[in-house]
């Protein structure tokens, strides 16, 4: 990281602001990913429940 911060002459707020907002969409994702497995859990789930 710091390499890359040496080589690309950017000041460290900038820097900043573009690890924040690419941690701000990597967050994003996993909460999509999180509520895409739970929905599907539980579908499975009252599947399961509606077979027996």
């Amino acid at each position: 990281m710091n390499k890359v911060i040496q080589e690309s002459n950017l000041p460290a707020y900038l820097i900043e602001g573009i690890l924040s907002d690419i941690l701000a969409e990597v967050r994003k994702q996993k909460n999509l990913e999180l509520a895409s497995d739970y929905a599907t859990m539980n579908e499975e789930k009252d599947k399961k429940e509606g077979e027996e």
